[in-house]
């Protein structure tokens, strides 16, 4: 191992910057709770916005400690599509993030170790990670379950968490998804989910309790 400032404490240490190339450089990881695209050069490791817009922290290679690249939370993504539409105009798209299942020498999240899925389940070929969009959704940024409603529609679709996402029908009805998987459906003007499987009972009622919805 390369002495000086890469003798670290961290249970898998860094050997030479080829090394920490590999593993960081165009990854997200988190600094300081929070998500960062990490680019390295021989001088320093760069943190900049998820969207690669704006360098936020420049490390040297004594603090590369301080990187948490233990596995972020994934999950649901709103993400507002529609080039040459009014802002007010443009339809909301809800993506599921899923990690692979194959490993990487890269540390944190990568292009090459996640998939996206629509909420009927189909692979989606697009590619979020390095987006305001996942930005939000790492960080929380989700509308309430009312504001939802509201912006939908009868025919529209849209996050509330990174567990729950909302599907409107044109009949007024809307579809319940959690973690990926259709759980169920609520009526017009209810806060009741009405579930497909009722042996899932507890697990909606263990994950839906904090946004005041009720099972049927």
């Amino acid at each position: 191992m390369i002495t000086g400032k890469f003798d670290t404490e961290i249970p898998c240490p860094y050997t030479t910057y080829k090394d920490v190339e590999n593993r960081l450089h165009g990854t997200v990881c988190r600094y300081k709770n929070k998500p960062y695209y990490v680019s390295v050069s021989e001088e320093c490791v760069v943190l900049h916005t998820v969207d690669r817009k704006r360098k936020v922290h420049v490390l040297d290679y004594s603090n590369l400690s301080e990187i948490d690249v233990s596995s972020i939370e994934v999950g649901y993504i709103n993400y507002v599509s529609g080039q040459g539409i009014p802002e007010a105009e443009k339809p909301n798209k809800v993506y599921y993030m899923k990690r692979t299942v194959k490993r990487q020498w890269k540390q944190g999240l990568s292009q090459g170790n996640v998939i996206y899925e629509d909420l009927s389940g189909n692979k989606v070929p697009t590619d979020l990670l390095f987006s305001k969009f996942f930005e939000d959704s790492v960080n929380g940024v989700f509308p309430s379950f009312n504001e939802a409603i509201k912006t939908i529609g009868r025919d529209g679709e849209m996050a509330i968490s990174q567990e729950v996402a909302l599907k409107s029908l044109p009949v007024g009805v809307i579809l319940l998804y959690l973690r990926g998987k259709n759980l169920g459906w609520i009526a017009p003007n209810s806060r009741s989910i009405n579930l497909e499987d009722s042996s899932l009972a507890w697990v909606a009622k263990r994950q839906l309790s904090s946004y005041g919805l009720e099972i049927q």
